[in-house]
């Protein structure tokens, strides 16, 4: 689906969207992968799912602005998994290479 590099000037990673089927092959390649490109360099990998994202849980004292009730909604079920991967400034280029031609 996609890979986004950020927090670059820190070192960064990247946030990647995968098909839950694909993420044992991905985090696989990179463990293979990413030693070599990176001067024997290792990223460190987590998987996820999506989740419901920062909310109010209360304003004021018991208050609840007319706002909140949209946040009450529950998000859909997704079928994506997003792996997240610390890299430094060359890993997203080697990233990038590993996952050249994988569409």
């Amino acid at each position: 689906y996609g890979s986004r590099m950020t927090g670059g000037g820190f070192g960064g990673c990247t946030v990647t969207l995968v098909a839950s089927s694909a993420v044992p092959a991905l985090l696989s390649a990179i463990a293979t992968e990413y030693p070599k490109k990176c001067a024997g360099k290792h990223a460190t990998t987590f998987t996820t799912r999506p989740a419901a994202g920062a909310m109010v849980v209360q304003a004021g004292l018991g208050a609840e602005p007319e706002a909140c009730a949209a946040l009450r909604v529950q998000p859909r079920r997704a079928a994506h998994v997003g792996v997240g991967v610390a890299l430094g400034a060359g890993g997203a280029m080697a990233l990038s290479w590993l996952m050249r031609g994988r569409k």
